[in-house]
């Protein structure tokens, strides 16, 4: 709030509105419904959430936005054809409702109602010259038509640890080569039995400052490490080898998960095990450079979002992220390097038919 030179106050209840400006989370939106008319303007950050939000709290927050005539979405979402996304944030902006749109643009697919995918004519451009005219997509200057001269961010080395994995299935199969588990559950089976093995490489690395220095030739003992998991059973392990890794779980009181963040964010505490579900939004810790994804799952912005937290403007320092998973894993692997290569390449055809809407001369006038 300093930089912009005005005081911003957290609240979680009305009474607790005496400034200006305040901020609060999503779940809290029930509490300020009545009196939205006092504020001027809203900004949703991270507003991706809506299209992950329960119909009863998007509901509220369409009821919210009614008296306030300023709004704004901020979202690093990864994957620009992710539509329920862009659909409810153009709704939440009042530029159109989300079944108009569809109406509009899309057709079902392969007969179900509940599927949809861009039909041809707007595919072609016509939705995106439609997104032009209330979105900016923008990942660095150029983008928008300026140098790139002044941009400098630090690169995001990558680092694959790979353990023998675990006979996963339920019928000995004998095989010369690794096992892939193909679905959902076999996933999570497979992911499950190389636990051990999975958090023993990383406490190789965390125990012994000569190994890490191997990936990380400067590496200083004891600096910050995020270490992200899915399973609470992982988390126990990491504790269990790493005892300097403070452990930090949905099922702790609200204020103890608060202090535990806080305490991360301030230097405080240097080692965290978490849930990228948790707290994969939002957080800012440009501080901490090292990053573990304790397996890997099929979510490619649940990896994004949380790998940025620490790969994000402000970070002076290469940021390292390993990724430890077992060899019968490979198809979870392949299924993220996928989303992430078109990732790219949909940024890069937003960008382009994005471009010739704007030009700097008009941004020049405006502040982004």
């Amino acid at each position: 709030s300093h930089k912009f030179n005005r005081p911003i106050k957290y609240i979680r209840l009305l009474e607790e509105v005496d400034s200006e400006s305040s901020i609060t989370n999503y779940e809290m939106i029930k509490h300020f419904i009545s009196t939205s008319h006092w504020y001027g303007g809203i900004i949703f950050d991270e507003s991706s959430i809506f299209k992950g939000l329960g119909n009863a709290t998007l509901k509220l927050a369409k009821e919210l936005i009614q008296g306030i005539h300023f709004r704004l979405c901020c979202s690093a979402t990864p994957s620009p054809n992710d539509y329920d996304e862009l659909l409810r944030q153009a709704e939440i902006l009042g530029v159109m409702p989300e079944k108009e749109a569809k109406a509009l643009f899309f057709v079902q697919s392969g007969g179900q109602s509940n599927k949809w995918r861009l039909s041809k004519w707007a595919d072609k451009g016509a939705f995106w010259d439609w997104c032009s005219g209330w979105m900016i997509a923008m990942r660095k200057p150029s983008d928008l038509g300026y140098s790139d001269e002044t941009f400098v961010r630090a690169d995001n080395i990558l680092h694959k640890l790979v353990v023998k994995g675990t006979e996963y299935q339920t019928q000995n199969q004998m095989s010369l080569f690794p096992m892939q588990a193909k679905g959902l559950t076999e996933r999570r089976r497979a992911r499950k039995v190389s636990i051990s093995d999975r958090v023993a490489t990383i406490a190789k690395l965390v125990n012994n400052s000569d190994k890490m220095r191997e990936y990380i030739p400067d590496y200083v003992d004891g600096e910050p490490i995020v270490i992200w998991r899915k399973f609470l059973a992982e988390a126990d392990e990491v504790c269990k080898l790493m005892p300097s890794f403070v452990d930090i779980r949905g099922s702790l009181k609200r204020n103890d998960k608060e202090k535990y963040i806080i305490q991360f964010s301030d230097g405080e505490i240097n080692h965290i095990v978490t849930d990228p579900r948790m707290f994969g939004h939002g957080m800012n810790w440009q501080h901490c450079r090292i990053q573990f994804f304790l397996g890997m799952s099929d979510s490619y912005e649940e990896y994004y979002q949380a790998m940025r937290r620490l790969w994000r403007n402000g970070q002076l320092r290469d940021v390292h992220t390993f990724w430890v998973y077992a060899d019968t894993e490979g198809n979870v692997i392949k299924n993220i390097t996928r989303k992430q290569k078109q990732h790219e390449e949909l940024y890069d055809k937003v960008v382009q038919r994005m471009a010739r809407h704007y030009d700097t001369s008009i941004l020049d006038h405006r502040v982004i």
